[in-house]
């Protein structure tokens, strides 16, 4: 899991000053993939995302921009 914070910032000239924070996390389902040098070493593969989702815990600002942040 992976928490994170975004900042958007009205765009000018209508909505210039106005501020809006989101904070959220992704939940990552990940997928061990395995290459041949891996198999040759021993060593692990590498991890990939194969599933991503996003959960907005709350925002706080200017709501008016909400339209334009496609929340």
């Amino acid at each position: 899991m992976t928490y994170f914070t975004i900042t958007y910032f009205g765009k000018p000239p209508e909505k210039e000053g106005l501020m809006l924070t989101v904070h959220g996390k992704y939940i990552d389902e990940l997928v061990k993939m395995e290459s041949e040098a891996s198999k040759e070493t021993g060593l692990d593969g590498q991890w990939r995302i194969c599933k991503r989702e996003v959960k907005i815990i709350g925002c706080y600002g200017d709501e008016e921009i909400k339209r334009d942040c496609c929340l």
